[in-house]
């Protein structure tokens, strides 16, 4: 992995990055109401996740992503700098190390004492994002229990994607931005739409053609099933509508089949293939039934 020129450039980038964002971290505290130095904490960020996200390290780009939202929230003035603030960036920084560091050797399991660590430090970004103040923990110390709860209702988002042509070109990959949405919660279809594929001797390999029609059955808000299309930079690229659920509403496919109990659709002509991106670190993923 580090004969990889491209991959050692990364990783000498990121170690910039991060002592980068570390340096302004400390500072924060002391001047809270430097935008500037707010703007050169979220493009340290920023760019490690882009970068990251293009080469595939989709541990480093998952994290970021959650950092970031963080990051834009306090730019923006929506989250004020509090010591527990500073506290979870700091943490979150520790956190991208070893994470560097793991992706250098060439990945591998992470330990279990570095998976809690990251789950500790997630909990705090997210609850920072949601307008609370992180419940802090010694490291090592189990998640105090929480108390029963109902199964948070679920929504079926119907996606329009159309990526814009020159997605490939800016170095994002819009398959990987499909699949992880997995992460949110089950995808029940991915239909390409292949109506803009040219004959293949006047294709352009930096051109995007494809589109997407995709169902994801999450218990998220729309706003964070949107907020995972951000880096696309063009908001008409992307639509999200909220189906009706239940058999006397069920959505139906472009096909016109509705999808049955286990996210598949049962038609007259029997089940239709059900494409899903095969597990890939290549930015070329493919698709596979």
């Amino acid at each position: 992995m580090n004969a990889d020129p491209l991959l050692q450039g990364f990783f000498e980038e990121a170690t910039e990055l991060l002592a980068d964002f570390e340096a302004g971290l400390l500072r924060l505290e002391t001047t809270p109401e430097d935008s500037e130095l707010l703007n050169r904490i979220f493009r340290a960020a920023h760019t490690l996740k882009g970068n990251s996200a293009m080469l595939g390290l989709d541990e480093i780009a998952h994290f970021t992503h959650a950092l970031e939202d963080l990051l834009d929230r306090l730019r923006k003035g929506q989250r004020r700098v509090t010591p527990a603030l500073v506290n979870t960036l700091l943490a979150s920084a520790d956190v991208l190390r070893v994470l560097l560091e793991r992706a250098r050797a060439g990945g591998g399991q992470a330990s279990p004492e570095d998976q809690a660590s990251e789950e500790r430090v997630l909990e705090g970004i997210h609850a920072l994002v949601s307008g609370k103040e992180p419940v802090v923990r010694a490291q090592g110390a189990p998640a105090p229990a929480a108390p029963a709860a109902a199964a948070a209702e679920r929504t079926l988002f119907e996606i329009r994607f159309h990526p814009p042509g020159d997605l490939l070109r800016r170095g994002l990959d819009p398959i990987q931005l499909v699949s992880q949405l997995e992460e949110l919660g089950e995808l029940l279809r991915v239909d390409p739409d292949l109506g803009a594929l040219p004959v293949l001797a006047s294709m352009d390999p930096e051109q995007s053609y494809l589109a997407w029609t995709i169902w994801l059955l999450s218990d998220r808000p729309q706003a964070e099933v949107a907020a995972r299309f951000d880096f696309v930079g063009d908001p008409a690229a992307v639509t999200i509508e909220a189906l009706p659920m239940g058999e006397a509403a069920a959505p139906r496919a472009a096909g016109g089949e509705a999808p049955g109990p286990a996210g598949r659709a049962d038609g007259p002509a029997g089940p239709p293939i059900r494409w899903r991106p095969r597990a890939s670190a290549s930015p070329w993923i493919k698709w596979t039934a």
